[in-house]
């Protein structure tokens, strides 16, 4: 308790005392730290240490702060050393680590002493050591169940203008679709989505993501890729992937993750009074060729009476006259299809529709 406390020749006798405590162990610091009763005990001493004394701490720690930043006790000493971190002892340490940050970011506890650092970054010149540090192993960072976390809170914390090589890197449309249909890359191209701001990056993403709709579309991850962006850039922006996904309506709408992309872009049309493309999505499903797959679909058959539901009272009573005049002509297969779509109509709740859409809407 008398550590650090002489104000007299404070600069000396803080040198003496902490070499007094160095000496003091019965083992070498960066042991002592990595035990439980010790990294507790350092954990204190790090808000009594003066600013000087903490510089010496990191600079005797040095190589040693890899092994510490991944153990078990050391990490939680780690984490609360970045939270009292000059800019300048940061880069210290990064100076240290910039070797083995790959292998700390996908640690089971070394994960969380990069985010912590992460959190309390402050200048250009930790941001270069960071960037550094990952190059080459970007794309390894974000399919790793640890690392993931670590390149996402890389892209929230570090300016997009700022992180050019990692951008050439993530926004690439190979590597877009690999992140897509990956379970831990899903995770960074949402944050990706969220985070960008260059219309040059948002054609990337969108052309990366169409030129692999059907495969993304259809993957039990992928499909969340396709939903953020809805949810994000809105049904504008992203018209050419939405124009795709109505066009191949009736067969994404029978397949267990294209068909939640349906759902998502149906419900987005409702939400903005998409009457233009509601229609669109309508007429693709209600199709003579394909009704009967659909509507012998679990998937098919929820968005077929969901959009069923959503036709305003008049034009469900002009599509069902449209379809009996249809039927005089028909043949046998035809008039099966027809008897189909009208056993849908003619189960709709009629007042479903004037919820959503009001008169002037259409």
């Amino acid at each position: 308790s008398s550590l650090f406390q002489n104000e007299t020749n404070k600069a000396e006798n803080d040198l003496r005392d902490f070499q007094r405590f160095c000496d003091g162990l019965k083992c070498e610091l960066p042991e002592y730290i990595c035990g439980q009763i010790g990294s507790r005990i350092m954990q204190k001493y790090l808000n009594k240490f003066p600013s000087e004394i903490l510089t010496l701490l990191i600079i005797k720690l040095g190589a040693s702060l890899n092994r510490i930043m991944i153990d078990i006790y050391g990490n939680y000493f780690c984490q609360k050393l970045f939270n009292i971190c000059t800019s300048d002892q940061r880069i210290l340490i990064l100076e240290n680590i910039k070797n083995n940050f790959v292998s700390i970011s996908k640690d089971n506890s070394g994960t969380h002493v990069i985010q912590a650092m992460l959190d309390t970054i402050s200048s250009r010149t930790e941001e270069i050591l960071i960037l550094t540090s990952l190059k080459g192993h970007e794309m390894d960072l974000a399919f790793d169940t640890n690392g993931t976390h670590v390149l996402q809170k890389i892209l929230s914390v570090i300016d997009e203008s700022k992180r050019e090589q990692l951008n050439n890197v993530l926004f690439n449309e190979s590597n877009i679709k690999a992140l897509c249909i990956d379970s831990k890359g899903i995770c960074v191209i949402k944050k990706m989505i969220k985070e960008v701001e260059k219309d040059i990056y948002k054609s990337i993403i969108i052309d990366g993501i169409f030129s692999n709709c059907i495969e993304i579309s259809e993957n039990p991850y992928g499909n969340y890729a396709i939903q953020c962006l809805i949810d994000e850039w809105g049904i504008d922006t992203n018209i050419k992937i939405v124009n795709y996904c109505i066009d191949k309506a009736d067969t994404f709408s029978i397949q267990k993750y294209s068909s939640n992309i349906i759902d998502k872009l149906i419900n987005n049309f409702i939400s903005n009074k998409r009457v233009d493309l509601f229609s669109r999505i309508r007429s693709s499903l209600f199709n003579l060729n394909q009704i009967k797959g659909v509507y012998n679909n679990k998937y098919g058959k929820f968005i077929l009476i969901k959009v069923a539901n959503l036709m305003k009272t008049e034009e469900r009573e002009q599509f069902k006259n449209d379809l009996i005049e249809k039927e005089k002509e028909a043949n046998v297969k035809d008039k099966k299809r027809i008897e189909i779509i009208m056993e849908i109509l003619n189960k709709c709740d009629e007042n479903y529709m004037n919820k959503c859409f009001s008169k002037e809407d259409i």
